[in-house]
């Protein structure tokens, strides 16, 4: 069906193309737009230009026009329908190019697009075009930035063009760089590979904390697949180290440096130098997975790399606690895997492995992760009995905290474990204390009298809803928003409509849905307590 669609597009912009410029003149059509107008031309009239048999010099400039009337978002549009007209033609690039060197000042989507339809048309050209621009004024050094950050890096004729201009280019862009900003340190990585004097001068950006040059560095990173060396010479993992410091250090950069690294997770030869640089971050003094969210979500995508992270930090002398926190919270919200690393837990000594031990019980206020944890600590057989000690504790001390969680847990698995099982022994042993102990508390006395009655109930709700009423009055009269917003009183049922221009709208019955979270009982009885002993017991796991 979507094939069928897309032949039925293609013969109709095939049937306007018949048409220019007798009928309807495509260019003069889409010169009269802007706007929202502008963007959806590009889906339904802009693909006529690339099914025309040819374009002139005029035409190509017309193109370049309606493009500055374009987001920047829809700009590789016009590129797409030019490229095909230039390689067939490539002096069309290179006389588009004298075309904006002569203007005063050409728009951003005019270079934009000619670079990007010049490049991909006729790379070779295109490389070859860069030495006209190695003039030394800011406009030609402007162009020649744009089209360098097009140039495909893995053409050979293109590379080695690049090799025998490296030392003109960067000159120049070194010499402009304070008039063209993040654009020329954008082409310097662009060309870094062949060019020491850009890597070079990346390098001292760096050090000397120029943001424009960090953010085109960090932007690198997305292109990057050598394991060995970034854009500034040093080695990849060293750079993405920087990077991520300089993040914690300045919020204005945290988000592109988090996106960038984030991007390296997804490379199968770059995942293991990105999870390296992240482990050392366990010692930073900010909590870092809410400083780079996006990263440690990417790290939760691979368990493997995941349990290195996590085993590290649990088991590391000077791990920042809150960052630890943070992600044995992303464990108990579902949103990371419940895993440890056995190698890396059973290479450390005793001593280390009971403090991580610790730092998972004072630091996981969830009962079930908390005893997934001590399963995983019992199915580790490279650290022998030791295991079953540390996990029987684990269990012990969870079943104080979260009884109704861990006896669900041992219940099911003493049901579902085979007898025989190394591990075994463990559940079965902490679970005929739960029972015990259950036996104990279903003996005591029932003092109906420390209950409240019915009506006693009635009238204690009665007064909450109440007090209730009182707060949400105050606080509507109060709230900033009043003067601003109008209030809307909605009766909400359990299905939901949803309306669409293409059809009917579509009528969903909502899932039904609880959620029961057990906190832990040293905060119920006593919260202040409950926070000294977890103080304590961190306190006693450095």
């Amino acid at each position: 069906m979507k094939a069928a669609y897309r032949s039925s597009e293609d013969e109709i912009w095939a049937q306007l193309a018949k048409q220019h410029p007798k009928t309807v003149n495509v260019f003069v059509a889409l010169s009269a737009l802007s706007g929202r107008e502008g963007s959806g031309a590009c889906n339904w009239l802009l693909p006529v230009v690339g099914k025309l048999s040819h374009i002139s010099l005029s035409d190509a400039r017309q193109l370049l026009t309606f493009a500055e009337t374009l987001t920047l978002s829809y700009r590789h549009m016009p590129a797409e329908q030019l490229k095909p007209h230039i390689a067939a033609r490539p002096e069309l690039g290179r006389k588009l190019g004298e075309f904006l060197r002569a203007e005063v000042s050409p728009g951003d989507a005019s270079a934009f697009v000619w670079a990007g339809a010049f490049a991909a048309g006729a790379p070779k050209e295109a490389a070859c075009y860069l030495e006209t621009l190695l003039t030394g004024t800011p406009g030609d050094a402007r162009l020649a930035a744009v089209l360098s950050t097009f140039l495909p890096p893995d053409n050979e004729e293109v590379q080695r063009t690049l090799a025998s201009l490296e030392s003109s280019l960067a000159d120049a862009f070194v010499e402009n760089a304070t008039v063209l900003g993040s654009l020329a340190w954008a082409a310097m990585c662009h060309i870094a590979d062949q060019s020491a004097k850009a890597r070079s001068a990346l390098s001292e950006a760096l050090q000397a904390g120029s943001p424009e040059a960090i953010i085109a560095i960090a932007n690198s990173l997305y292109r990057r697949d050598q394991t060995t060396v970034g854009v500034t010479g040093a080695p990849i993992e060293e750079l993405v180290s920087i990077l991520l410091q300089i993040g914690l250090a300045d919020d204005r950069l945290r988000h592109r440096i988090d996106s960038a690294v984030d991007s390296l997770f997804y490379r199968p030869a770059l995942r293991s130098v990105a999870t390296r640089t992240v482990i050392e971050l366990g010692a930073a003094t900010n909590d870092v997975v809410k400083a780079f969210p996006e990263v440690f979500s990417a790290l939760a995508n691979h368990p493997a790399e995941f349990a290195g992270v996590l085993t590290n930090w649990l088991l590391r002398p000077d791990a920042n606690f809150a960052s630890l926190a943070s992600l044995l919270s992303m464990c108990t919200c579902s949103r990371a895997p419940v895993v440890l690393d056995e190698a890396t837990f059973a290479a450390q000594t005793p001593e280390r492995r009971v403090k991580g031990a610790r730092r998972l019980l004072a630091l996981t206020h969830h009962g079930p992760t908390l005893c997934h944890f001590s399963e995983l600590i019992a199915h580790m057989p490279m650290l022998g009995s030791e295991r079953f000690n540390l996990s029987s504790q684990m269990l012990d001390n969870a079943f104080l905290e979260y009884p109704a969680a861990t006896e669900e847990f041992l219940k099911n698995k003493t049901s579902t474990l085979s007898p025989s099982a190394p591990e075994a022994q463990v559940f079965q042993g902490v679970y005929a204390n739960v029972l015990q102990w259950r036996s104990v508390l279903e003996k005591l006395p029932n003092r109906k009298e420390l209950r409240p009655s019915d009506a006693e109930l009635q009238v204690l709700r009665a007064r909450k809803r109440r007090i209730n009423r009182e707060i949400i009055r105050v606080a509507a009269e109060q709230s900033i928003f009043a003067s601003m917003c109008t209030n809307v009183h909605m009766a909400q049922g359990r299905k939901f409509a949803s309306h669409t221009p293409l059809g009917a709208p579509q009528i969903t019955q909502m899932a039904e849905s609880s959620h029961f979270v057990e906190l832990p009982s040293s905060e119920i009885a006593d919260p202040m307590r409950g926070q000294i002993e977890r103080s304590n017991l961190l306190r006693n796991a450095r």
